[in-house]
């Protein structure tokens, strides 16, 4: 009975508020709001909503937009805005993919025409979703606040090269952040301005100077260098001479009528010192721009300043105390003659003459070199003085040289001219010559292209025939012995013995090869005389051992001759070899038969 009635009481309730429209829920019996549809009243309860799992929210079917429920998981009370879920105060609601995000959005750059600028950001995504192709516009507008913002046509890449609309302005990068998957894109995202761009420069001449002797009737050529900083071509750049009374431009005059590059020097600017002067003017854009003027040159003559060419120097380039010394060719258009031309010597960290410096003291033709040359590299300057007319001419300088201290091993000995290392004594000699004819200082003597196994003593036996192997000590019956044979001792003969420091047979010690007959020559040219007292007072202490003639194994020559095997084989007779041949009165370069036994001389290699 109870259930009933009260069944009977909701369903009246209900109707009631069917026709008035408005639902008033209290406990003091107040009638709803005229502005409400449901006025719930009450000082002790609240409003409960549906109560559901993230699971049963999403499961509800076409849910209307303004839906409400509290999610007992995300423990949020949240709304359906038609869209998707969000929380009352309209943040995503959990479950629900957020837009990726742009941050920390700038750009970088020189605000300069033509120079590129650089935008970066920071992107991130709420769900960790990856960045795909995010877009990029760049604006310009009036200041650094917008005004008159306007996006740059075709300016939609990561970078954007300043243009000469540009000047005067303020440029904006904006990127829009797009995700991979995921809601995308977010919103897009302006860089503060920059700015404002500078407005055109006017172009600029550097480096002005001219080239020319200062001599009257010749003719001196300006030069400069040409810039824009928005690389404007140049136009008709214009120029102008003038003299002065000095270096400093005292009574500086510009020159009637010199306004071309190039100015032929007149009787009126004897004694006068000479400047160019050059307006640089751009096809476009501002211009001109400054004049500038040269530094001026003088004084002019009507004689012509000497000139020094084939400018180097001589000498070795390998042992401390070494002497070297400059050379140059003197020459003057009058034929004023020479005075006191002054020299100076410099060292440098290499051949292009990087941190040059001029040596201290190093101001004569000659130059001693020091410790502190090892490594560097050394140049000879001369500046021709002339005894009378104009002068000095100008400076020159030679190339820069290696020098590289080589410190001579027990045994050794340099040729200060041609800088070879040599062996100081001739192959089985006990002793450095103390003359020309000092037996002691004679040697073994060899036959071309066998090794030392002792048929190079001079007290060797003999062996006649012919040898059919190069290679010694295999039981062959020449070996240790002379092989007495008209022409070769080895048949065939063998042009590729002796080549070399790891040449076959090659009988110097370990560094040592036997010279090759170019060298020998390089030599004879740096004696006093090409003769056997050239010879002996050379470094090399040359002696006059003779020789073990091929054709009867017997010596010949000795007191007289000095024979010394190059490596350099024959080009007339396929069983011969050059040797370089002393005597009193001269020296020479001759071939003879590979089987004579001749004296032999290391060089270092």
């Amino acid at each position: 009975m109870k259930k009933t009635t009260l069944l009977l009481l909701a369903i009246v309730m209900i109707a009631g508020y069917t026709l008035t429209a408005q639902v008033a829920i209290n406990t003091d019996g107040s009638t709803a709001d005229g502005s409400a549809m449901l006025d719930v009243k009450s000082t002790v309860k609240g409003l409960l909503p549906p109560r559901m799992l993230e699971a049963e929210r999403d499961a509800i079917v076409n849910p209307e937009a303004g839906l409400i429920v509290y999610c007992i998981d995300c423990v949020e009370m949240q709304m359906y805005n038609g869209t998707e879920w969000v929380n009352i105060d309209g943040s995503p609601a959990h479950g629900q993919n957020q837009a990726p995000v742009a941050s920390n959005v700038n750009f970088t750059g020189t605000l300069e025409v033509g120079q590129v600028l650089t935008g970066s950001y920071t992107y991130s995504d709420n769900e960790g979703d990856l960045e795909g192709t995010s877009t990029y516009q760049w604006y310009r507008a009036d200041d650094g606040s917008g005004s008159g913002q306007a996006a740059i046509g075709g300016a939609t890449a990561l970078t954007y090269t300043l243009q000469v609309a540009d000047e005067t302005k303020y440029v904006s990068f904006e990127v829009t952040p797009v995700a991979q998957t995921g809601t995308s894109p977010g919103a897009a995202v302006m860089s503060a301005y920059q700015g404002a761009v500078p407005p055109n420069q006017a172009p600029v001449a550097s480096n002005v100077n001219f080239a020319g002797t200062l001599v009257v009737s010749e003719v001196l050529t300006g030069s400069y260098t040409y810039s824009d900083y928005e690389s404007d071509p140049e136009g008709t750049s214009t120029y102008q001479w003038y003299s002065a009374d000095d270096g400093s431009g005292t009574n500086q005059a510009a020159i009637s009528g010199a306004t071309a590059l190039t100015y032929t020097l007149q009787a009126a600017q004897d004694g006068k010192y000479v400047s160019f002067e050059v307006t640089p003017v751009a096809l476009t854009g501002n211009s001109p721009g400054a004049a500038v003027m040269s530094a001026y040159q003088g004084a002019v003559t009507d004689n012509y300043p000497p000139v020094a060419s084939n400018v180097g120097f001589d000498g070795c380039l390998l042992a401390v105390g070494s002497t070297l010394t400059g050379s140059y060719t003197y020459s003057d258009n009058e034929s004023d003659p020479e005075g006191t031309s002054t020299y100076i010597w410099y060292r440098a960290d290499d051949g292009s003459g990087t941190n040059q410096a001029a040596i201290s003291g190093a101001t004569a033709i000659d130059y001693v070199t020091q410790a502190a040359d090892d490594g560097k590299y050394l140049s000879f300057e001369v500046t021709p003085v002339a005894s009378s007319g104009s002068s000095p001419g100008m400076p020159v300088m030679s190339a820069f040289q290696l020098y590289e201290i080589y410190t001579l091993l027990a045994g050794e000995v340099i040729n200060p001219t041609t800088c070879d290392v040599w062996m100081d004594r001739n192959l089985g000699a006990s002793q450095v010559a103390t003359s020309s004819t000092d037996a002691a200082a004679y040697g073994d003597v060899y036959q071309w292209g066998r090794v030392a196994e002792g048929h190079e003593s001079r007290s060797s036996a003999k062996w006649i025939g012919t040898a059919n192997t190069a290679v010694p000590n295999l039981g062959n019956p020449w070996d240790g012995l002379f092989v007495e044979n008209y022409a070769d001792w080895l048949n065939p003969s063998n042009p590729n013995l002796w080549q070399g420091v790891g040449g076959i047979n090659n009988p110097c010690p370990s560094g040592y090869r036997l010279p090759t007959i170019y060298e020998y020559d390089n030599e004879r040219l740096s004696w006093s005389s090409n003769d056997a007292a050239g010879a002996f007072n050379s470094p090399l202490k040359f002696t006059l051992g003779g020789k073990r003639r091929s054709g009867g194994a017997y010596f010949e020559f000795v007191g007289t001759n000095g024979f010394y095997w190059s490596s350099t084989p024959s080009t007339t007779y396929s069983s011969n070899s050059y040797y370089l041949r002393i005597d009193p009165n001269d020296t020479w370069n001759g071939d003879d038969h590979r089987a004579s036994g001749v004296s032999v001389r290391c060089i270092k290699n």
